[in-house]
């Protein structure tokens, strides 16, 4: 799970010192967002449905995840000249209200870490102001009905913060952080665990140099799994510079690696996420590069600390994200963000790209990006993928928006190092006088100031194979072929749509049984297919422009003899098309039908 991190200009570097009050000075009239879209792997492509909804006051998401039934969410919602109150929504997956609570002891309180257990209990973490002389970390445990199960505080006489969750196996509960109270200099990261019931088990701090923290935490099971840290450390080597910092624990707080990542500039994880494999993606921001705007940055370690790969992406404008989500079965992410190179304007839109490890598993391949672009800001946050479904909450000043595409892709250097030693942290009490209310949202119609937003996204399914590179055509851009519908044989619901295509020029789907590689005479690309090819040639099937679909029978699929499509068998697709006195092809997709 990862979690929400709005732009730099916006929030000014909340861990370092700064307040998360300032999003809604600079931005008063943000409405909530929460993006839904259906299937997996996935493209936004078509705007499918949309709803508002929203309270008297600013309300944002920061988060969703699906508990097995609805849709649960956090965020904030800011009392006018009095503060910042903890939001916890739950939703039906249609975006119908089933309850809402707030949270507060009086001032600004933050949540910026969440997490479900295998009962749907939900856990928030984050930073209060009003608990004692300065900022202090709580935890939040609700029962799946909205009940307030337990809380608990941590800190002392300096700052110490939480901004990350996350539940293990057993249902233990990890809150991490950044501690100055019980730092050995300056501030070091900070790891707490909790038992099911609130009981405090341990708590352990980390120190590397003189600005350490954390800014999520992701358990990972299985072989190779752990407890993992994602933060910044000061690369105390090349000055004040602030670089990516990941540590690894074992389920008792020892330290097992830690690595850090940064060139001659300030390069900050802001999450973490974990995959199949145990192989670690932290993404942040880097302005490392030699642009000097900041770019999105992802950067891939295995269990045992090995650096797999890196990757920037980013255009002349500051662009940044806000969640990174694994496909299941490894090879592939999702990465979240906003940018303002895509809309044409200064404001920045939403950005949702899908990227494959497979082609070349040392440097991960961009398969698609679209901008969700409106008339002003719009930002996009922490994402979930549950199923054949995507969510993602976040904060917009528009409630209209169109879909287009976004690309670019630049690399930056790296540093890959050891760092640190752990240091045993003393706990402080927990929260007598809890301040918990019922909160109800209401359709408010779109365009209402403080609304939130409830979009939904249709995705294709499938996912890219080993076969490439796949070459640009006469736009700049190589052409995209998606997948859609459902994967059921039984459903007979399947499509194929390709997009980025020249215009004015024509081109056909092809399909087959076994993958290939190999460049046909005459043409700019390399076909993905071998053996009996079937070919989608019919006039009613010829793609006409930059953008062609079709709907296809799997009882009937054009190979030679036709053949229809057989419950667990993977058949593989690409397209064809003209273009500019040659020809060339999409990528491929690789569907195992059910």
């Amino acid at each position: 799970m990862s979690v929400l991190r709005f732009p730099y200009d916006v929030v000014n570097e909340y861990h370092t010192d700064a307040d998360l009050t300032d999003i809604m000075r600079i931005h008063p009239a943000l409405t909530t967002l929460l993006l839904t879209c259906t299937s997996a792997p996935t493209n936004a492509q078509s705007t499918v449905a949309s709803r508002v909804w929203g309270t008297p006051n600013t309300d944002y998401f920061l988060g969703a995840r699906a508990d097995g039934t609805d849709l649960v969410v956090y965020g904030a919602s800011t009392r006018p000249g009095t503060g910042d109150d903890v939001l916890l929504v739950k939703l039906t997956t249609g975006g119908a209200f089933v309850w809402g609570k707030t949270w507060s002891l009086g001032m600004d309180d933050l949540a910026d870490g969440f997490a479900l257990d295998a009962s749907a209990n939900i856990y928030l973490t984050g930073t209060s102001t009003s608990i004692g002389p300065a900022e202090d970390g709580f935890v939040l445990s609700y029962a799946p009905d909205g009940t307030l199960r337990w809380q608990r505080a941590w800190g002392g006489a300096l700052e110490d913060t939480f901004c990350g969750a996350t539940v293990d196996a057993g249902g233990d509960v990890y809150a991490g952080g950044g501690t100055r109270t019980h730092a050995l200099d300056g501030r070091d990261t900070l790891l707490v665990k909790y038992g099911p019931s609130g009981a405090l088990l341990w708590a352990r701090t980390w120190d590397a140099g003189p600005e350490d923290s954390f800014n999520a935490i992701e358990f990972a099971g299985g072989p190779g799994g752990g407890i993992y840290g994602a933060g910044n450390t000061i690369n105390v080597a090349q000055g004040t510079f602030r670089d990516m910092l990941v540590v690894k624990y074992s389920s008792s707080g020892a330290v097992q690696w830690a690595r850090s990542w940064g060139g001659l500039g300030n390069d900050d994880a802001f999450g973490l996420a974990v995959d199949d494999s145990a192989g670690v993606y932290a993404w942040g921001v880097t302005d490392s590069g030699a642009g000097g705007a900041r770019d999105m940055v992802v950067v891939k370690w295995d269990a045992q600390g090995n650096k797999l790969w890196e990757l920037t992406w980013g255009g002349p404008g500051d662009d940044e994200p806000s969640g990174l989500h694994p496909v299941a079965g490894g090879g592939s992410f999702y990465l979240l963000g906003s940018t303002p190179q895509c809309g044409g304007g200064p404001d920045s839109d939403v950005l949702i790209a899908f990227f494959d490890e497979l082609p070349a598993p040392d440097q991960p391949q961009l398969k698609w990006a679209r901008a969700w672009s409106g008339t002003q800001e719009e930002f996009l946050g922490g994402i979930h993928i549950d199923g054949n479904r995507l969510y993602a909450g976040g904060a917009t000043e528009t409630c209209m928006g169109t879909l287009i595409p976004c690309t670019g892709l630049i690399d930056d250097p790296d540093l890959d190092v050891p760092l640190g030693s752990t240091q045993t942290a003393s706990p402080s009490g927990q929260l007598a006088n809890p301040a918990g209310s019922d909160i109800t949202l209401g359709d408010a119609g779109c365009g209402s100031a403080f609304d939130a937003l409830l979009l939904t996204l249709e995705v294709p399914i499938g996912r890219g194979y080993g076969c490439g590179p796949t070459q640009p055509n006469t736009t700049g851009v190589p052409g995209v072929l998606l997948a859609t519908g459902s994967a059921s044989v039984a459903a007979n619901a399947f499509g194929l749509t390709a997009t980025q295509l020249p215009p004015a020029q024509f081109g056909y789907f092809l399909a087959g049984r076994t993958p290939g590689f190999f460049s046909p005479p005459g043409s700019a690309g390399f076909i993905c297919l071998s053996g009996n090819i079937g070919r989608f040639n019919q006039a009613a099937n010829i793609i006409q422009g930059p953008m062609g679909s079709i709907a296809v029978d799997l009882n009937a699929i054009p190979v030679n003899p036709t053949s229809p499509v057989q419950v667990g068998e993977t058949w593989h697709f690409q397209c064809w098309y003209r273009d500019s006195g040659t020809s060339n092809f999409t990528d491929a997709v690789a569907v195992t039908f059910q």
